[in-house]
């Protein structure tokens, strides 16, 4: 995953699935407070808030939450890269 990329110090932390992955129509949406994609409405139960708040508490510790591409090799679900560092800039 996007090998080459100049990080601070800190953790790194991905987390992959073998589900069904997250629809390229609905990429941009998924941080939205609330929002739910079509697939995930037929599939599950739930408000939609669980990435939107896990973005928000990273962004508050100076992190970052990202969805990442998945690769043809891999499980084939959603793949999601949790980034902590050393010395965050955290802004108030």
């Amino acid at each position: 995953f996007e090998r080459g990329y100049d990080l601070p110090p800190g953790v790194t932390i991905l987390v992959e699935d073998n589900g069904p992955g997250i629809p390229l129509y609905d990429r941009e949406a998924i941080f939205e407070r609330g929002y739910r994609g079509k697939l995930t409405e037929s599939l599950s139960t739930g408000s939609g808030i669980g990435l939107n708040i896990s973005q928000t508490m990273l962004a508050r510790m100076g992190g970052r939450l990202e969805l990442l591409d998945n690769q043809p090799h891999h499980l084939g679900g959603t793949v999601m890269r949790f980034l902590l560092f050393r010395k965050p800039i955290v802004d108030r």
